[in-house]
Formats: C-alpha cells, structure tokens, sequence
C-alpha cells in the first residue's frame, strides 16, 4: 500500500509539471497567434487606405495608349478641317471661273467682297491660294498614316512621321489665320461688306492653328522650352504672313481703271465699245413725265446712285425711272467688274451697299420710292 501510495503521487506530480508546461506552451501560441491576427488586421486596414500603385509597365503602357489616342484625334480633327477648306475654296475657285459676276453669293455683301480688287493676290484669286494650302495642309495632316502604311504598320516610323509634321502643320495654319485676320480688316474697314465664305474661312483657320498648336504642344512629360519654341515658329510665321499681306496690300490698285475711263457716259452700248467688263440689264420701262421732271431736278443738283452692276435693288430704282430718265441720273459703278467702274470713289465715301443715294452731300442707304427722292432733293412737282 505504501508502494502503491508512493506511486500514486509520483504519478499526480509528473501530471502536473506536463500540465504546467503544456499549459505554458499553449498560453505561449495563444499570444503569437493574436499577435499575427492583429498584424495582419493592421495590413488589412492600411491597405485598403492607401492606393495600390500600377507596375510600372502598366502605367507606362497605358500612357503610351492615351497619348496615341490623343494625338489621333486631334490628327482626325485637323484632317476633317483642312478637307472642308479644300471643298469651300475649291467651289470658290470654280464659280470664280465659270461666274465672274459672283451670282452664286446668297447675299450682296458676299458680291461686293469677292468681287473687289482685295480678292486677287498678283492676278491670282484668293481662292485658288487657300485651296493650294489647304491642299498642303490636308496632306501633311494625314501624312503619318501613309508613311505607316508604305512602312508596314511599323510603330516607330509612324511615331518619327507624326512628330515631324507637327511644325509644317503649325506654320501654315499661323499663316492662313493671318490671312484671314487681313481678310476681315478689309471687309471691316475698307469694303463695308461680309462675305459668308469668308467668315467660315476664318473661323476653320482659327480652329486649325489653336488645334495644330495644342498638337506641337502635346507631350505627357511637360517642358517649357517646347513650349517657347512653338510660340516662335507661330511669330516667325505670322511674320511671314504679314509681309506677304503687306505686299499685296500696297500692290492693289483700288481704282483698277485707267483715268480716262473716270467719266460715266448715258449710253449702255459705249460701255461696250471702250471698256470690257458687265453691263447691267437694259431697262423695260418707259418713263412718266413725273420721274422724268424728278430725273432732272436731281441732275440739277448732282446726285449721285451708286450701285452695282449684279444688284437687284439697283435695278429696280432705274426702272422706277425708266429708260429715259435714268439717263439723266448720273450713276456710279462700284464693282471693279462693272463697265466703267468708279471703285475708287466707292471706297472713298465708304458706301456702305447698293444702291446708296448721295444728296446735297449727305449718303441715303436703300432702294427709296420717286416721292422720296423728291422729298429729299426738295423737288417741287410742276403739274
């Protein structure tokens, strides 16, 4: 019994030191398991609060993609302007071929704009220049897509094309611009008329230089001396631009006739004979001795209708008057294409449309009634 008692608590003793160390060695792996948990649950959480970055050759990749598709658009933007300029100064020149007296234009001002001595450069008509550079323009524009093509889809050369195009693009865009900042200075100041066509000129070439400086311009890495040089190469260009304007501004001849060819003349049929040019349509009415007794008065006092040969307004105040009184009135060509036109003297009192009655020195705008003119001209009526 004693033995068995001796063992007994032998056996109880060893059961609790392995309990104590086993009890230990649990508590031990507890506390660094909780300690994994609560590491963990911080990498979790400071995960979720921070932005994960992209590798690096996706971000570079993607953009590599954005800037293609970037500078693509603004390529397809460019291209589809210079195509419409190329289709407006191509019906311009045709029509300037086949249609001398400008009946094409929807309005009067479109006439008395492209049918002044300031729509020819040397000869050349204004149109048949935009339509060579916008020719140019389109070219270079969609020039990197056929160096790719001829090259097989090859991805640098399709990157070396697109970027020396950039400049060409830029300077001839800066130089239409300018152009067309010349064209509105003289509808403005000098002719008193707008001309439609010329009005979308300017605003595709305005949209053409702003779009090809924003194409010189692109890089994803910012730089300012890519920057200074663009604006230098659109200076130096509207430079260029200029002294062209300059020339042509100084070389135009806004009378367009010799000075023996000043003088109006009654008969339609001597117009023929000494100067080429367009002649009105012949008047079909016959004159009442009202406008005829008004025809005379007013010759009296020296007024003056200016008018143009292509004008409707016009031709319905001469017969108004009539074929025989008219000829007393003494009237004034305007358009540089008319049989002899007093251009000069237009522009020199700034008429500002067709027909425009000058009276006692002071300028009446419009197609006016018989009984308006007396009014004015204080003609009194015999009978």
């Amino acid at each position: 019994s004693r033995f068995f008692y001796a063992f007994h608590s032998t056996s109880n003793l060893f059961h609790r030191v392995v309990n104590n160390k086993n009890h230990r060695k649990i508590h031990t792996c507890n506390n660094r398991i909780s300690r994994i948990y609560q590491t963990r649950r911080k990498i979790i959480q400071f995960s979720q609060n921070t932005p994960q970055p992209l590798p690096e050759n996706d971000t570079d990749s993607n953009n590599k993609s954005n800037s293609l598709k970037l500078q693509s658009g603004l390529r397809v933007f460019i291209s589809t302007l210079s195509i419409i300029g190329v289709i407006e100064s191509s019906f311009l020149s045709i029509q300037e071929l086949l249609d001398p007296t400008n009946s094409f234009c929807p309005t009067d001002g479109c006439r008395i704009v492209l049918g002044s001595e300031y729509a020819d450069a040397f000869g050349i008509p204004l149109s048949v220049i935009g339509l060579f550079l916008y020719s140019i323009l389109t070219y270079i524009s969609i020039y990197p897509y056929i160096t790719v093509f001829r090259n097989k889809f090859d991805i640098e050369s399709l990157a070396k094309s697109e970027f020396d195009s950039r400049q060409p693009l830029l300077i001839i865009s800066t130089i239409l611009s300018t152009g067309s900042v010349y064209n509105f200075i003289v509808m403005n100041n000098l002719l008193h008329a707008f001309c439609q066509f010329c009005i979308l000129s300017g605003i595709l070439n305005v949209l053409l230089v702003s779009t090809s400086f924003l194409l010189s311009n692109f890089n994803p890495i910012p730089s300012k001396s890519t920057l200074k040089s663009n604006l230098k190469i659109v200076s130096n260009s509207a430079l260029i631009g200029l002294f062209f304007i300059g020339m042509l501004f100084f070389s135009t001849d806004p009378t367009n006739n010799d000075e023996n060819q000043m003088n109006l003349s009654a008969n339609a049929n001597e117009f023929i004979e000494k100067n080429e040019g367009f002649q009105a349509p012949r008047i079909t009415t016959e004159s009442s001795e009202y406008a005829m007794e008004l025809s005379r008065h007013l010759e009296s006092k020296h007024v003056k209708m200016y008018g143009a040969y292509w004008c409707s307004h016009c031709y319905n105040q001469k017969q108004m008057f009539g074929e025989s009184a008219f000829k007393s009135i003494q009237y004034v060509e305007c358009d540089k294409k008319g049989m002899n036109s007093q251009r000069k003297l237009c522009l020199e009192n700034h008429i500002p449309g067709y027909p425009t009655w000058e009276i006692d020195g002071e300028f009446y705008p419009g197609e006016l009634e018989l009984d308006d003119l007396a009014a004015i001209s204080e003609f009194v009526n015999s009978n």
